[in-house]
């Protein structure tokens, strides 16, 4: 036989929840509503009007048990939504829900819930936050350039390549490895660009240790990839209700997660091979890996 206590107070907490997110709305605990079709009375454990109107908009079943909840549940609130002539019905419960309770659910405009309060032991269903943490990086890059000078075919290596100043040579790795990671000149979204250079005019002096050429319009063509690796992200503090059929989560106060370094993560995990699409994250974090 379950706590009546225990059962009562998670039915009352679902109440207070329930009222706190249906502002506008007049939300009753543990009333009887004279059936439409029958002429009884049916007990309904939350009951949403709105201010103006008896119409009843939707109405709630909670379910504090250990078992998962069955088909059985539905069929009783279906009865309800038709006796009561509400518009819609939700389950809230403390357990998970079958695989033919979800698909039933769904056919009959019920909503199911997992009441989430964190300050409540008695609570059993917990969240956590799924994250993908992308990290782009440049993935390979490549110099293009006219020249007039018969020697231009010496420097072909992106690799190679020096632009001569009177400071000395500076390798085009360095010149691209400061656009990557100095400066926003550079895209950081996957694909493939072309950067040209808009404040050289008469050409750059260019070398690869022993041939010089004047080159002009100078191209750096690059290509940028990214990297997602997963994580799930704990909660410290949650109140709300939370949609097992398409995970989302109606928060009714302040959301705290637990600490979380995306850097130190990325460190000592691997990446996914899985897609943003098929993790479908809550929280997408985006990382520039330094070249």
């Amino acid at each position: 036989m379950r706590n009546s206590g225990k059962w009562l107070d998670y039915e009352s907490q679902s109440c207070e929840l329930v009222t706190r997110l249906s502002r506008g709305s007049r939300v009753s605990h543990n009333i009887k509503v004279k059936g439409k079709l029958s002429g009884g009375n049916r007990q309904i454990d939350i009951c949403v009007r709105s201010q103006s109107a008896e119409d009843i908009s939707k109405v709630y079943e909670c379910k504090d048990h250990a078992r998962p909840i069955g088909t059985p549940t539905i069929d009783a609130l279906y009865g309800n939504l038709r006796e009561t002539g509400a518009k819609s019905g939700a389950v809230i419960s403390n357990s998970s829900f079958s695989g033919p309770a979800k698909n039933l659910a769904k056919a009959s405009n019920i909503d199911l819930y997992h009441l989430i309060n964190t300050d409540n032991d008695n609570i059993r269903v917990k969240i956590a936050l799924r994250v993908v943490i992308q990290v782009a990086f440049l993935k390979s890059f490549k110099l293009s350039f006219m020249s007039s000078d018969i020697d231009a075919k010496l420097i072909s290596d992106s690799d190679l390549i020096y632009i001569r100043m009177k400071e000395g040579d500076i390798s085009s790795r360095d010149i691209v490895k400061f656009l990557w990671n100095e400066t926003d000149s550079l895209s950081y979204r996957p694909g493939i660009y072309i950067y040209s250079p808009t404040n050289i005019k008469n050409g750059v002096l260019l070398t690869n240790g022993t041939k010089n050429i004047v080159a002009k319009n100078i191209k750096i063509q690059y290509e940028v990839a990214t990297q997602n690796y997963f994580a799930e992200m704990g909660v410290e503090k949650a109140n709300g209700l939370l949609n097992p059929q398409d995970e989302s989560f109606i928060s009714a106060s302040e959301l705290l997660t637990e600490k979380f370094d995306p850097v130190e993560f990325i460190r000592n995990n691997k990446p996914t091979n899985k897609t943003i699409e098929e993790i479908r994250p809550h929280i997408v974090i985006g990382l520039v890996a330094e070249m």
